[in-house]
């Protein structure tokens, strides 16, 4: 709800801010402005990750297991 106020007042520091801290209470730490070398190499590792499988047999797994990633993602 927070990051849905900031935007809608304009205040898009203050929900890139608020949406970080968010994901930090999921384990994810992200930098509010990454360097063009880190884009670029987590773009490499999700290829890679992708190319050796590791997405094959998420399909399988029970739903809940997502719950926390679904929650991440609405941040």
């Amino acid at each position: 709800m927070r990051i849905n106020l900031h935007v809608v007042k304009s205040e898009y520091r203050q929900a890139v801010d608020s949406a970080l801290e968010c994901l930090r209470l999921f384990g994810i730490d992200m930098p509010a402005h990454p360097s063009g070398d880190e884009v670029r190499a987590e773009h490499r590792k999700m290829w890679r990750n992708l190319a050796i499988g590791r997405s094959k047999g998420l399909i399988d797994l029970p739903q809940d297991e997502f719950s926390e990633v679904r929650a991440a993602m609405r941040c």
